[in-house]
């Protein structure tokens, strides 16, 4: 994935996401159903370890209270 040009990646660790195997399935209206992706290199595919992700009930009403910030 491309990015635009005025944002920018620092040097380090984060330059290896760009080769991080990662797949998605997408619904009939495009909506991301389940993401799985290998935080390890792609040289080392037969030892990979994969975390997944699976998505639904998308558009069901929800009640979240968010966290009280505590400044000092």
């Amino acid at each position: 994935m491309a990015l635009p040009a005025v944002v920018s990646v620092p040097s380090g660790p984060y330059r290896v996401l760009s080769r991080m195997p990662a797949e998605v399935w997408l619904d009939a209206a495009g909506l991301a159903r389940r993401i799985s992706a290998s935080s390890e290199p792609a040289a080392a595919a037969d030892k990979q370890v994969w975390s997944i992700v699976e998505l639904w009930d998308f558009g069901v009403a929800v009640d979240i209270t968010p966290p009280v910030l505590m400044r000092s």
